[in-house]
């Protein structure tokens, strides 16, 4: 009685939707002793069938499987480990439990899959440009600073309440929000645009070069504004995202305005959407085919469009839990945050332009649940979005089920 075929016992009850837990003693007696079995999948690609199976309620999609079985494993780590067995092999990597496989080792395989996923989907349609609003002289319009993320959002805002980008002599916001936030927006944002730093290697940049990013740090981006349009810079800061809002409206006189129906809703900072993104973006240069790396990360962004659009309420909730995990600083750059934020707020405070709001809630901590504070965020989550990326990618390159 072979491991190989035992191992092979448990890969077919997972192809056909199984998913029971690995268990050498139960498939060692579903395995046929007169039949030779090749090399068995690793207990990582098994393990996460079996999540893919459960994300599905039941078998994953034709075609999935294999992709999944037959997609190396990138990264760091144990190469290929086998699954427990009373024989344990001299050599090679050392035996796992599938149940306890990090959630870590697990999400960069199933990134893989994505990956491959990509390359049979459609490129995302561009979406179309927003009505173009005349800038009349007596209107004055505004241009916005700060992280891309936030300002895509508060431009949003101010554009349903009728406000007007550019213009000959626009108003110019700089938008602030507490440290951790707006570095993790800052993050968002480099991921969109490319991007694959870690949130730990975005802090140990800031750290090394004693410097925040520039458009975290609210203070440096408004000097250099107020020097090239003077009496024309103002600096919004606020604690959360919905209040930074209403202050950006408030500055341009439009207070109230985009209230009710109309307003679009203040989405939270999904950090595990990022985290995958970031993933994507590594590995698709490396992938094999016509399309190019870009082409393959950027067609990751509908198929996260539509699983926060299919699960609202879900994918709010547990953005927002991600976003004030995501947003603690790690412990080795802690101090030098605080020293950081500390100093942000104060020159802020001191500064000869105008400031809506209090500029105290840039170095005031992110509000976060009662977690302790590990300077990342719950992989699992990534994992959780990455399984239903993966299905969301096959069923619909299937179509419609009849």
């Amino acid at each position: 009685m072979s491991y190989d075929a035992a191992a092979h016992a448990w890969a077919a009850h997972l192809r056909a939707g199984g998913t029971t837990p690995w268990d050498a003693g139960r498939w060692s007696l579903a395995v046929d002793p007169g039949r030779a079995a090749p090399a068995a999948p690793s207990a990582v690609h098994l393990e996460l069938l079996r999540r893919l199976n459960l994300a599905g309620h039941g078998p994953a999609p034709a075609g999935l499987a294999e992709v999944l079985l037959g997609t190396p494993r990138p990264g760091r780590g144990p190469v290929d480990p086998p699954l427990p067995w009373p024989d344990a092999r001299p050599f090679g990597s050392p035996a796992v439990d599938p149940t306890t496989v990090p959630p870590e080792l697990l999400v960069r395989l199933a990134a893989g899959v994505v990956v491959r996923l990509l390359g049979q989907a459609p490129d995302p349609v561009p979406a179309p440009a927003p009505p173009a609003r005349r800038a009349w002289p007596w209107r004055t319009g505004f241009r916005l600073h700060g992280t891309r993320t936030r300002t895509a959002a508060v431009r949003e805002r101010l554009l349903a309440a009728g406000a007007v980008e550019g213009g000959r002599r626009p108003v110019h916001l700089v938008l602030g929000l507490p440290l951790e936030l707006g570095m993790a927006e800052h993050w968002a944002g480099r991921v969109a645009g490319g991007g694959s730093l870690t949130w730990r290697a975005v802090w140990r940049r800031a750290a090394s070069a004693d410097r925040l990013p520039d458009p975290v740090d609210v203070d440096r981006l408004a000097e250099r504004l107020a020097a090239e349009h003077p009496g024309r810079v103002h600096v919004v800061v606020a604690g959360d995202p919905a209040t930074l809002e209403d202050g950006a409206l408030e500055v341009l006189g439009r207070g109230g305005a985009g209230d009710g129906a109309g307003r679009p809703g203040v989405r939270p900072l999904q950090l595990a959407r990022w985290d995958l993104q970031r993933r994507v973006n590594r590995l698709a240069p490396l992938a094999r085919g016509p399309v190019t790396g870009e082409r393959l990360a950027r067609r990751l962004v509908p198929v996260l469009d539509g699983l926060a659009a299919d699960r609202p309420d879900a994918g709010a909730d547990a953005g927002a839990a991600a976003g004030a995990e995501a947003a603690a600083v790690p412990e080795p750059h802690l101090d030098w945050a605080r020293r950081a934020a500390a100093d942000l707020a104060a020159r802020v405070d001191e500064a000869g332009y105008p400031v809506h709001g209090d500029p105290g809630v840039l170095a005031h901590p992110t509000p976060r649940t009662g977690r302790p504070r590990r300077g990342t965020f719950d992989r699992s989550q990534t994992l959780d979005l990455t399984l239903a990326a993966c299905l969301r990618l096959v069923r619909h390159q299937e179509g419609p089920r009849r």
